[in-house]
């Protein structure tokens, strides 16, 4: 049974997880998954994945899914406006990521 698109980031944490022998907290996984969905602007696909970890024990996962379909910022760029930005950092950036993005090495990128 092929497992549903969603999901396969965590399906992935899993096998990792099986393959080498370590103890993995799925819940955690999956409100991973769910926090970078609401990052994207999918707030269902969030939901599945908070619905997966409150099947995995997380209770608390309830109130996140909640805020995750009601609250007006989640999922949009309004979500990070009450954080404050470094203009000075964010200037210092701006060249460095331009490079990376037109494929410089990171040789290149250092000088």
């Amino acid at each position: 049974m092929k497992p549903r698109l969603e999901l396969v980031p965590v399906e992935e944490a899993r096998r990792l997880a099986a393959r080498h022998g370590i103890p993995v907290d799925m819940a955690a996984m999956h409100r991973r998954a769910a926090w970078a969905s609401l990052r994207s602007g999918r707030r269902l696909r969030a939901v599945g994945y908070y619905a997966s970890a409150i099947a995995c024990g997380d209770i608390r996962s309830f109130g996140r899914a909640a805020v995750a379909l009601c609250h007006p910022w989640v999922g949009g760029s309004g979500m990070f406006r009450f954080l404050g930005r470094d203009v000075a950092w964010v200037a210092r950036a701006e060249p460095w990521l331009q490079a990376i993005a037109s494929g410089a090495t990171a040789e290149q990128v250092a000088r």
